[in-house]
């Protein structure tokens, strides 16, 4: 063989090599993005069947649990939050948007509203009035009568505390009333 010929062939089997590495590669690339394929193809083969979880975060409880069509709603807990009016759902599980079987519930966490509550003005109102009030915001009206020149069974005011003052939930608050 002569020193043309080797060379010929060496370059032959220079470019074969390079060739076959380029099939190799291609083929491989192809294989791959099959194998991707099946993956998506089995990921949202796993979707079917389920249910979107709707996002109650935000919205008033009693009104959420008229809407509740193919899923229950049960509160697991209230809880006091200053920043999140009484009745609306702080949190709940699962979360909004997340993938479920149907007939699915979901356990919501409800605020209670503040737990200071701001002392409204009394003064003027009957006894009834007065304690219906008190009592809307979770505080415990205690009469105490007062001889005074108002009419009988009208209020006064507080004993302690005056309209304004910022008290906890569930506190006594002793009011005034006039036994004429």
């Amino acid at each position: 063989m002569t020193k043309k010929n080797k060379k010929i062939i060496l370059i032959f089997l220079i470019s074969l090599f390079i060739i076959l590495s380029g099939v190799s590669y291609i083929l491989f690339s192809i294989r791959k993005s099959e194998r991707n394929n099946i993956s998506l193809q089995a990921l949202n083969s796993s979707e079917i069947g389920k249910t979107k979880v709707p996002d109650l975060v935000g919205q008033d409880f009693e009104t959420s649990m008229s809407k509740v069509s193919d899923y229950e709603l049960v509160m697991i807990s209230e809880e006091f939050d200053d920043s999140v009016p009484k009745g609306i759902i702080i949190s709940q599980t699962p979360t909004g948007g997340s993938l479920v079987l149907p007939r699915f519930t979901i356990a919501a966490k409800v605020s209670k509203g503040s737990e200071n509550k701001i002392l409204p003005d009394i003064t003027g109102k009957t006894l009834v009035e007065a304690a219906l009030e008190l009592t809307s915001l979770s505080l415990v009206p205690i009469e105490i009568r007062q001889v005074d020149e108002i009419p009988e069974g009208i209020v006064i005011g507080y004993r302690n505390h005056k309209a304004g003052d910022i008290i906890k939930h569930g506190e006594k608050v002793a009011i005034l009333v006039s036994s004429g």
